[in-house]
């Protein structure tokens, strides 16, 4: 694709995303794109042959999944070289010990438009997703511990979803550059994760957080 190509596609995009999360987040939107089963049997049947086991997850690891709607599809595109997943999380745990998954998402799925934090099972529940999978960056466990507090932290600050994808605003974050400032925060390396770019627009795509010599795949799991 011409670097034009690319300007073309990232401007109309971005802008259908802009317009989609306005009208998702006004009262009574309801997404009629969306795939998601709504039979509870199958839901609960397609969960059940999930292997993954929760006490297997680090504090730290990288959860990715393909979801369903039409924002999820328009998402795919930013990806450059692996258009799979669209959103992603930070795998943390409670003060009771229970796997959660701290994740920036806006429209109907969050609709106060903060830093969301799910259990597991609603992360990647199969009413939600295609697909999903587990990585494991190769950092040192007080490195992570400490991206782990500062995931808590910006949590419980209520954080925003950014939606102008505005890499250079720390103020609000999307999914995939929460991540990649968590990383570059306690390794202290700009480069720990390969950037896209579509001419002067420099952002983080989902497939850069895993494709990359620093990350290891520990499990994907594909409902379909």
């Amino acid at each position: 694709m011409t670097g034009t190509n690319h300007i073309v596609l990232w401007s109309a995009t971005a802008a259908t995303l802009m317009l989609y999360l306005w009208v998702a987040l006004k009262p009574g939107f309801n997404d009629t794109s969306s795939q998601r089963i709504r039979d509870p049997e199958i839901v609960q049947h397609k969960w059940k042959q999930v292997t993954l086991r929760p006490d297997s997850l680090r504090v730290g690891d990288l959860i990715v999944r393909s979801g369903m709607s039409f924002f999820s599809n328009e998402l795919r595109k930013f990806n450059q070289r692996d258009q799979t997943y669209s959103h992603c999380g930070w795998v943390t745990r409670d003060s009771t010990g229970d796997v959660k998954v701290i994740h920036a998402i806006g429209g109907t799925d969050n609709p106060d438009n903060r830093l969301k934090m799910d259990g597991l099972h609603a992360f990647c529940h199969p009413d939600e997703a295609h697909r999903f999978a587990v990585f494991r960056y190769s950092l040192p466990p007080a490195q992570l511990r400490v991206a782990d507090s500062m995931a808590h932290e910006l949590y419980n600050l209520g954080v925003e979803f950014d939606l102008r994808f505005d890499l250079e605003n720390d103020n609000a974050l999307y999914c995939a550059e929460l991540i990649y400032k968590l990383l570059v925060a306690v390794t202290h390396n700009t480069d720990f994760i390969n950037l896209s770019r579509i001419k002067d627009k420099v952002y983080v795509g989902v497939d850069d957080l895993y494709l990359t010599s620093h990350c290891t795949k520990i499990y994907e799991y594909a409902y379909y």
